[in-house]
């Protein structure tokens, strides 16, 4: 009996391999520069619960177990874990944020990034931007873009502050009824924070 494929079906699922390669690779290169007291590490199935319940805190519209899972088999989506503030050595590193990379031929995408709420203003979020700018040199990406609610003034202050720029107003990207717009931000790779 022989076996018939459909054409194409070999050369997509070699492209497929080939992403997930160029993420473990630009991932690994991206952890090197992270430093001491926290771990960046792709988002095992396991934990997607507990992602979808710091996503859902720190949003309006939570992202779906699926659609993590989704990301998770490509290796985009990545958990910082960090030990608890109040923790003894022995007690295991908690997620403390969760986000997602999203590769594109000249640019990574930073689709998601949400902070546990015991976490927040500890500086997270600088270390998962900073690590996904690495990632995205890796790659050889020429540039990070992100969107970002306009009335978001904590995270628009981070992003500023780590080189993002304002490249466009997006009104209705919340959907229909929704009164904010977003905020396109991007930075190029290899451009310094201000």
């Amino acid at each position: 009996m022989t076996t018939h494929e459909e054409p194409g079906a070999r050369s997509a699922m070699q492209a497929r391999l080939e992403h997930v390669r160029r993420n473990v690779a630009a991932a690994g290169a991206a952890s090197a520069s992270l430093g001491a007291g926290a771990e960046i590490a792709p988002l095992p199935s396991s934990d997607v619960a507990t992602v979808c319940a710091i996503d859902a805190a720190s949003f309006d519209a939570g992202w779906s177990e699926s659609k993590y899972l989704a990301c998770a088999g490509r290796r985009e989506a990545y958990v910082l874990r960090v030990a608890a503030p109040d923790a003894s050595h022995d007690e295991p590193a908690r997620i403390g944020a969760a986000f997602v990379v999203t590769p594109h031929d000249d640019h990574v995408v930073l689709a998601r990034l949400a902070v546990a709420a015991e976490y927040r203003r500890l500086g997270l979020a600088t270390r998962a931007v900073r690590w996904a700018l690495a990632f995205a040199e890796a790659r050889g990406a020429a540039r990070v873009t992100l969107h970002v609610r306009e009335g978001n003034a904590e995270a628009r202050a981070l992003y500023e502050r780590l080189g993002f720029s304002i490249d466009a107003r997006l009104d209705g990207f919340y959907g229909r009824g929704s009164p904010e717009a977003a905020l396109c931000l991007s930075r190029r790779c290899g451009a310094a924070d201000r």
